[in-house]
């Protein structure tokens, strides 16, 4: 949610006991599109298949993060990974 805390439908706001959270500003119908992002790069299924060579990812990683722009790799490295949690 890139550079607000505000859509159409929904906003930003702390909620007591737990933390930020989204909401919904109006009764947001079934089916309805309420955020739209775009990746920052795609992981080839070719790249996932490839048990025989396990590094295979990592490569991929490495050379994907670096053709991002400054903006984009410092979103990257502000997610969480999974494994260390």
């Amino acid at each position: 949610m890139e550079g607000g805390g505000e859509g159409l439908l929904w906003r930003i706001t702390t909620i007591d006991g737990k933390g930020q959270g989204v909401i919904a500003k109006t009764d947001i119908a079934p089916g309805t599109l309420v955020v739209e992002d775009k990746p920052l790069f795609v992981v080839p299924r070719h790249v996932h298949a490839d048990t025989d060579h396990p590094n295979t990812l990592n490569m991929f990683l490495d050379e994907a993060i670096l053709n991002l722009d400054e903006k984009d790799a410092a979103s990257f490295y502000s997610l969480t990974d999974f494994q260390d949690l």
